[in-house]
C-alpha cells in the first residue's frame, strides 16, 4: 500500500516547500501528460490520490496525525513479526528494522506476503533439517 508520502514521491522528512513542489510538479505533469484526451477513470483516480495526499501532508497537523498512525502500523507490524518467534519472523524483522534505519516507512504490513515468506522459509528449514538428518 502506497502512503501519501509515495503518492507525491517525497520523503518523510520533506518540508513543506517540497511538498508543494513536488504536488504541483506531478499535477502539472500529468495534465500535461492529458492534455489533448479525456481522463480514463485510472488517471482520475491518481488525481484523486495526489490531492488527498498533498491535503494530508500540507496541513501540519494532519500531517502528524498522519505520521503516528504510519509510526503505529509500523510498530503493530513489528510486533506481529515478533510473535511469530520462527526464523522467517526474524528475517522479517530483520528487513523491517532495516527499513526503519533507512527512513523507508513505506511499506505496510501485507499478512499474505508475510504468510508466503514464512512458508517459504519454514519449507527451506525443513527441508535443511532433512538433508542435515541424512
Amino acid at each position: 500500500m502506497k502512503t501519501h508520502y509515495d503518492k507525491l514521491g517525497v520523503t518523510r522528512q520533506a518540508s513543506h516547500s517540497e511538498i508543494e513542489q513536488s504536488y504541483r510538479h506531478s499535477l502539472n505533469a500529468h495534465i500535461a501528460d492529458n492534455r489533448n484526451r479525456p481522463l480514463r477513470r485510472k488517471d482520475q483516480l491518481r488525481l484523486q490520490q495526489m490531492r488527498q495526499a498533498y491535503l494530508v501532508l500540507s496541513s501540519p497537523s494532519r500531517r502528524m496525525d498522519y505520521d503516528l498512525k504510519l509510526d503505529q502500523l509500523e510498530h503493530a507490524r513489528l510486533r506481529r513479526i515478533e510473535r511469530m518467534g520462527t526464523v522467517a519472523g526474524l528475517i522479517l524483522l530483520l528487513a523491517g528494522l532495516a527499513l526503519i534505519a533507512s527512513g523507508y516507512y513505506t511499506q505496510v504490513y501485507d499478512e499474505k506476503a508475510a504468510a508466503r515468506a514464512v512458508q517459504q522459509t519454514a519449507v527451506a528449514a525443513s527441508a535443511r533439517r532433512a538433508d542435515a538428518r541424512q
